[in-house]
């Protein structure tokens, strides 16, 4: 079994919404960005592609990664997941991970990324410097999980 096409999609952005706030969420079908206290994810959901998956994720990551070293002096290590029904296997570069342990796999560890790194990140994705990132937003158009800026935050310019 396999979380495919919409369905599979759809599946991800459930768990990733009921994540609690303080996350940056962001899109590029069919895979979320999602960066939080905890690490930096990109997460596909696993699909037709199979075994292919891993390599798209990965590779999905590493450009993500080096599009933010344009823009930061300290860029966190981007993991590759590709989210499935439970019996999936995604090929070399991501770790496969079932849906039901994906929301411990991405909020569960120690903080590595400050609040003042998850704003900029959050700006930069809003601007739209990290393609092919796209801020994620609600049917109504107001933004899931974006960080407020902190006090001592300066803007980017």
């Amino acid at each position: 079994m396999s979380l495919r096409g919409a369905a599979g999609i759809e599946a991800v952005e459930r768990v990733l919404t009921a994540l609690a706030p303080g996350r940056v969420l962001a899109w590029a079908d069919p895979a979320r960005l999602v960066v939080g206290p905890s690490g930096a994810f990109v997460v596909l959901p696993h699909g037709p592609d199979g075994p292919d998956a891993g390599a798209r994720a990965a590779a999905l990551a590493e450009a993500t990664r080096s599009t933010l070293a344009e823009h930061l002096a300290w860029v966190p290590f981007i993991d590759a997941v590709v989210a499935t029904a439970g019996d999936g296997h995604c090929g070399p570069g991501a770790t496969a991970v079932p849906l039901d342990l994906l929301p411990v796999v991405l909020v569960e560890g120690p903080p590595v990324i400050d609040a003042a790194t998850l704003t900029r990140i959050a700006a930069l994705v809003d601007a739209g410097l990290v393609p092919p990132w796209r801020t994620w937003t609600t049917g109504g158009g107001a933004k899931i999980d974006l960080c407020d800026p902190p006090q001592n935050a300066t803007p980017v310019s």
